[in-house]
């Protein structure tokens, strides 16, 4: 059996049209290409996995397509199967990471003043720029302004500060954006029927909000979830692979932490530590969980861009009941919320330190209960029947 490609880089942009959540980017690039205003070099700046060396591959393309320059590359003449593939001798990607060094940079000089073999422009696309030491980059300096008619340059990074002024001001900066949540969930889908994937929406929501605006993340743990379900993948598959607590464990671990139940709180997250929850992920889940709820009680409804996609109206409407539930207590979940925002920054801080290998907790114990009463209401609460503040 010959090796299968992964789903990202099976599914990887072709096209300008291709691009999904960088139309500033691909609308300046396709009128440049139109109006005949390509420049020299180039810097694309942006967090992983939002299609930097993608759409570098595609402006390439757009260069050197047997129809071009143009703005709309056939994708199936034979210059830009070999650019797709990575065997073309005009396009050149190079790890800057790994290669990093003035003598990588010496033998690109050495290189660049040749004619291109097949097309009309030679491009070298340079990946995690950032990392090239300052003598690379000094030694690139003149050749990036003052380069042959026949040379491009493309530099992508994850780390924009690092790049030196000196290189900014030489080259054309695009920022790139973190896709919104439907963006992101309708790639997944297009990928999904692609492979014939049986999977709801909510379910990929949830995948698309744990890859956290990076296409290929989200891509590769739909490509992991259909290689363990045999491509049935629900809901209950994606929080087992993701280590995401469900929302309903979030409403009553919310409910008992609100009425101060301490016992039952603190037995509750017991129980989630038994069925092997991490307690790191549940604080930050809670508190995105918190932030949801408060949101809703000041707009008094559950805005579009927060609802879960593929949620029923009645999911909504008891979103937005728990929310007036608790809205004479929102001073106390303010403060709740800004203590767990407390708490998490020092479990941050101290995780090397105190936190046992494999395990959420902490190896030392707290000196006092944060969740404890009041002193007016901290005289013993019989089990059976819990005091409401």
């Amino acid at each position: 059996m010959g090796r299968v490609a992964a789903l990202y880089r099976k599914y990887r942009p072709q096209g300008f049209d291709d691009v999904v959540g960088q139309e500033p980017v691909v609308r300046t690039l396709k009128n440049a290409i139109d109006a005949g205003q390509i420049r020299q070099a180039y810097l694309f700046a942006g967090p992983r996995g939002t299609g930097k060396t993608s759409l570098a591959r595609i402006l390439a393309k757009a260069l050197n397509c047997e129809r071009g320059p143009t703005s709309q590359p056939d994708t199936e003449c034979h210059i830009c199967r070999a650019i797709a593939s990575g065997t073309s001798l005009d396009v050149v990607e190079m790890d800057a990471a790994s290669q990093r060094g003035i003598d990588d940079i010496r033998d690109i000089r050495d290189h660049a003043v040749l004619q291109p073999v097949e097309g009309r422009y030679k491009v070298y696309i340079l990946d995690e720029a950032h990392q090239l030491t300052d003598a690379a980059f000094n030694a690139l300096l003149k050749l990036i302004e003052e380069p042959p008619p026949h040379l491009v340059f493309v530099f992508c990074t994850t780390d924009l500060g690092k790049m030196l002024p000196t290189v900014r001001s030489r080259c054309q900066t695009f920022v790139f954006a973190r896709p919104r949540l439907p963006e992101l969930v309708r790639v997944l889908r297009w990928v999904a029927d692609g492979e014939e994937i049986e999977v709801p929406d909510a379910a990929l929501a949830l995948v698309a909000r744990a890859a956290r605006g990076a296409y290929r993340d989200a891509v590769s743990t739909l490509d992991q979830l259909a290689a363990a379900t045999g491509k049935k993948i629900t809901v209950q598959d994606v929080l087992q692979l993701l280590g995401a607590i469900e929302e309903e464990a979030l409403f009553r671990l919310c409910d008992l932490i609100v009425d101060r139940d301490t016992a039952g709180a603190l037995t509750f997250i017991e129980e989630l530590s038994e069925q092997g929850q991490d307690l790191g992920r549940l604080v930050t889940d809670l508190l995105e969980h918190l932030r949801h709820l408060l949101l809703v009680q000041h707009m008094g409804h559950v805005p579009a861009k927060r609802r879960p996609i593929g949620s029923s109206s009645s999911r909504s409407a008891a979103v937005l009941d728990m929310a007036w539930d608790l809205v004479p207590r929102h001073a106390r979940k303010r403060r709740l919320l800004n203590r767990l925002r407390h708490r998490e920054n020092r479990r941050r801080s101290t995780s090397s330190s105190c936190k046992r290998p494999g395990s959420g907790r902490c190896c030392r114990p707290s000196r006092r209960n944060r969740f404890r009463p009041r002193p007016s209401c901290a005289r013993p609460i019989r089990p059976s029947s819990p005091v409401t503040p």
